[in-house]
């Protein structure tokens, strides 16, 4: 008989059948409601179950820095719970959700318990993976002497690059794994990786998530960092998933403050009119979250408790601007977040600026910034072309437009491995009456493989109204110039995305040694597209106009046809 008051999981056992819902776990109830019958139940049912492992057996250090025995927490039993539903996972979470914990713990116990288990880990620097195989030694040093007994266990490696056992199996830290075969990976952080060195993130994909055969499992979990970073775009890219979901798909998996316990604070604290405010809208916008995922009844009955509440106030006190991004209450709310380093990222979503985009999503917002199906483009102004030719084989054309005091990039063009006779190309063929293009000072440098300068190639090509821009002392300055001049920019994403995608992106270099973003952009494909726009604004075109001339727009008596060059 069934000893009802015999329950120890942090959860209780209708959250258990939620959670759980369509699993094999269903049928393990039964063990977390009362203890093996002896020693030949324990351990031909219970220790050979991985749930049952995972909350009886491990010692970690709590967050008071105590040792006490690993028990599965909720976030934690949704993020098993849909392991089993699927091999890959893709966790976006607030923080301090143990997620980066469980994960080491379950795929650490795939390698106690299996042989020849190959376990990768990898996160956005290898002292931050390092860290995650000292909590190895950890769950090893605690380890009840009954379980080494019975699996006759012994650990044959411990570094700081790998822990290996005596069954064959081994749990790695690396920043690739391409060329190597894997039957685990764990990826913490990818937001911080994809947004500090795109390049990693890129070798993720080509290298390491081709090192594992589809079916084994993955766990890929992260803060948002922003928009326009890798994570960003393979979260929706999981979220938007049309069809059966395959092996080598990631299922998406929201874990939100909201439903956080240590998310409570009971002293009450002031609320200011501005939280009431911020309150409301994350209680419009989870409600929002909920129906959208099924959870009708959920929804109508959500509200902030009081705790919650408190907790709000003081919490986002403390972090400020980055609030949402390290606690989201929707994933919506996480990426609207804008990433540390990036230049112009703030500015551009403070700005609710009004971009214009196809008909499908004209009226939808996206945080600050509105879309609608309005072209830019007024034939009656003139245009101009900002060009970066950059060193890199990429370049990258900006044409756009002043309308009174806003300044509108109204279309761009980027390729690489072209020649300059195929942007003049590209330049003739737009329809565009071009008054001016615009130049970096390099343009003049002679190279040393034709003996001209671009400039003079250009002007060979038919490209006769250019103006070459003198050399500035300093980047950081010009680029403060753009940053001054974003309230006034308006860009259209009908034809501009690669630009708008720019205006996240664009970031400082980070700086490992030291630990900080330096003082200086990154230099990717991303800095090709701020070049242009940089170029563009310090041209003069825009900024020479004074506040009587900015009123009203400058226009064409007599347009004229075809491109003027």
């Amino acid at each position: 008989m069934i000893d009802n008051s015999y329950w120890y999981l942090s959860i209780t056992p209708k959250e258990y059948e939620w959670i759980y819902r369509g699993t094999s776990a269903l049928d393990l109830l039964y063990l977390f409601k009362r203890p093996p019958k002896d020693e030949i139940e324990w351990k031909g049912q219970y220790l050979n179950t991985k749930l049952w492992r995972l909350n009886n057996i491990y010692t970690i250090i709590n967050k008071d820095g105590i040792k006490e025995l690993f028990t599965m927490n909720r976030a934690q039993h949704i993020k098993y719970a849909a392991s089993l539903r699927h091999p890959r996972v893709m966790v976006l979470k607030s923080r301090q959700r143990g997620i980066s914990t469980f994960t080491l713990i379950d795929y650490n116990d795939d390698a106690m318990f299996y042989p020849n288990m190959s376990i990768g880990m990898q996160s956005y620097g290898l002292d931050e993976s390092a860290v995650l195989l000292e909590k190895l030694t950890v769950l090893w040093e605690n380890m009840p002497r009954v379980i080494l007994d019975h699996t006759r266990l012994t650990k044959t490696k411990q570094n700081t690059k790998a822990v290996g056992y005596s069954n064959g199996s081994e749990v790695r830290v690396q920043t690739s794994f391409r060329g190597d075969t894997l039957q685990r990976l764990h990826v913490s952080e990818l937001g911080k990786i994809s947004a500090r060195d795109p390049k990693k993130a890129r070798e993720l994909k080509t290298g390491t998530l081709q090192a594992i055969k589809a079916g084994n499992a993955v766990t890929i979990e992260s803060t948002a960092e922003g928009q326009h970073n890798a994570f960003h775009e393979w979260w929706y890219n999981a979220v938007d998933l049309i069809g059966e979901r395959s092996l080598k798909d990631f299922f998406p998996l929201f874990i939100s403050w909201v439903d956080d316990p240590d998310c409570n604070l009971e002293m009450d604290t002031t609320i200011s009119e501005e939280d009431i405010h911020e309150l409301e809208v994350i209680e419009a916008e989870y409600r929002e979250y909920l129906i959208d995922n099924g959870l009708d009844d959920e929804a109508e009955a959500f509200a902030l408790t009081r705790t919650q509440k408190n907790w709000f106030v003081g919490q986002r006190r403390e972090l400020g601007k980055d609030f949402y991004q390290e606690y989201p209450h929707t994933p919506e709310a996480a990426f609207n977040a804008v990433q540390d380093g990036a230049y112009y990222a703030r500015l551009w979503r403070q700005k609710g600026t009004v971009i214009h985009v196809n008909i499908e999503k004209a009226g939808t917002k996206l945080g600050n910034i509105l879309y609608t199906s309005k072209d830019l483009y007024d034939d009656n102004l003139d245009t101009y072309v900002a060009m970066d030719l950059g060193m890199n084989d990429m370049m990258v054309m900006v044409y756009f437009q002043i309308f009174g005091n806003e300044f509108r990039i109204v279309d761009e063009y980027h390729n690489h491995g072209e020649g300059l006779e195929h942007y003049v190309e590209e330049l003739k063929k737009s329809g565009y009456r071009i008054k001016t293009v615009i130049l970096p000072h390099d343009a003049k440098v002679t190279e040393l493989g034709t003996g001209k300068s671009r400039l003079g190639r250009l002007r060979e090509l038919g490209v006769r109204n250019c103006k070459v821009l003198k050399r500035t002392p300093s980047i950081i300055t010009d680029i403060e110039q753009v940053r001054k001049a974003i309230p006034f920019m308006s860009i259209s994403a009908l034809k501009a995305d690669y630009i708008i995608k720019m205006m996240g992106r664009y970031m400082k270099k980070w700086d490992e040694t030291l630990g900080t973003f330096a003082a200086k952009p990154l230099h990717n494909e991303w800095s090709n597209p701020a070049d242009a726009v940089r170029y563009g604004v310090l041209s003069g075109i825009w900024a020479f106009l004074d506040e009587t001339k900015r009123a009203e727009p400058r226009r064409r008596r007599k347009p004229r046809k075809g491109m003027s060059l």
